[in-house]
């Protein structure tokens, strides 16, 4: 048996010393030595621009390719240099190749020659003039249902009053581009939610920004039975407020957290005290967070989803990503990563797209529409509409960040 394993090694080892299939190549290709590299923008912060503000940046990348036009991941680019060029003036960018600056044009980046070839990439990235927006302080009241056949305690009040407040204090960090944003085109909106101190009569609210309703254990069995409900018994003047309903909603899956809407200002022009139609959010009871809170507010302050079917900009913002959203309803193919209606790889951080996402940014031009919005509709709490605060607003409630750039622009 020893002498039959021996003949067969052997017969083994002459096998391997021919080429067994001879319409392959032979010789194993060295898929780890790199035959050339190229210039790419970083996917995190990919961008046809980026807000000169000195902040703000595009982080750009060297990859390298083997000769079969594989990537070599283990390359090292620290030594490589990448030459930027603007308004006649060169200057060169060094690892970690994060392009920032505080002058707007046009910007041209060319990865310099060395020992190993260069494909010859430019890239055109255009800096953005910065715009900063004279604040806005819109008050906001929660209209709270407790589904529950028993009343609420004044404890039970106390923690549900916390974590509303904790909930505007996250949702202000999304208006003002404070939530780790590394979007190059993420702003600061101007926009300030705050707690009402007061009710409609003006008297002083015992739980600032809660109107507490009892329900008696019955819940809303339609969409039509929350509008009437809310329309007749809790819809305060929005000139006045921001009418953010916490409850649970109609039609609620077991299997889902939940959802949440809001109204678009469809009716923005008018005289009377109240629009046509319920203006505010309905934000679910189990899936009231932050970025969902900001996500509504920014529909009725007249932002879209940044995603569609790509036979149009999905938002009519050009600083954000259009995408199919279709593609990744299959939660098999859930990500982070999205692919644009331009066929450009982004990571997903606009808080007007749903998961899976950063959900951390606002953009400039989203933050100039919801301005324009402000300026134009009749129903928000603005100094347009006689609400006396819509202009003003507490340092202590502001977050604050060091100023951007002495070139900024200020919209009124």
């Amino acid at each position: 048996m020893k002498k039959l394993l021996f003949v067969l090694l052997i017969i083994l080892g002459a096998c391997e010393s021919q080429n067994p299939f001879p319409y392959l190549p032979y010789q194993q290709q060295n898929t780890s030595e790199v035959a050339y590299v190229k210039l790419a923008k970083s996917i995190a912060t990919n961008s046809k621009g980026v807000i000169a503000n000195g902040l703000n940046y595009v982080e750009l990348e060297v990859l390298a390719f083997n000769k079969l036009d594989i990537g070599v991941p283990l390359y090292d680019s620290k030594n490589d240099i990448i030459e930027v060029q603007t308004n006649g003036k060169n200057f060169q960018l060094r690892y970690p190749f994060r392009f920032s600056t505080t002058e707007k044009g046009s910007y041209s980046f060319r990865l310099k020659p060395n020992s190993i070839p260069v494909r010859d990439v430019n890239i055109e990235i255009t800096a953005i003039e910065p715009v900063l927006f004279r604040p806005t302080v819109l008050p906001v009241i929660f209209h709270y249902f407790n589904h529950t056949a028993k009343p609420l305690s004044n404890s039970q009040k106390d923690s549900v009053s916390n974590y509303l407040s904790k909930l505007v204090g996250w949702s202000n960090k999304d208006f003002s581009n404070l939530s780790g944003s590394i979007d190059p085109n993420a702003s600061d909106t101007g926009i300030q939610l705050q707690m009402a101190k007061n009710d409609i009569q003006g008297a002083a609210l015992t739980w600032a920004g809660v109107n507490f309703i009892e329900t008696g254990g019955t819940s809303f069995q339609s969409t039509k039975d929350f509008e009437d409900y809310t329309w007749q018994n809790c819809f305060w003047p929005p000139k006045k407020y921001i009418n953010v309903w916490v409850a649970l909603a109609p039609y609620f899956d077991p299997k889902l957290n939940g959802f949440s809407w809001a109204y678009f200002p469809d009716f923005i022009q008018g005289s009377s005290a109240y629009p046509p139609g319920l203006y505010g959010v309905m934000l679910h009871q189990r899936s009231a967070f932050s970025s969902l809170l900001s996500h509504e507010i920014g529909h009725m302050l007249n932002l879209f989803h940044v995603f569609g079917d790509c036979t149009r900009d999905a938002d009519e913002c050009a600083d954000t990503w259009s995408y199919y959203r279709t593609v990744y309803d299959d939660q098999s193919k859930f990500s982070i990563e999205k692919t644009s209606c331009s066929s450009e790889r982004f990571i997903s951080t606009n808080l007007m797209d749903y998961g899976p996402s950063w959900n951390n940014t606002f953009t400039l031009q989203q933050a100039l529409l919801i301005q324009q919005t402000l300026k134009e509709c009749s129903f928000l709490p603005t100094k347009r509409n006689g609400y006396i605060h819509g202009r003003a607003f507490e340092d202590a409630e502001r977050p604050t960040k060091a100023m951007v750039s002495d070139k900024t622009k200020l919209v009124l």
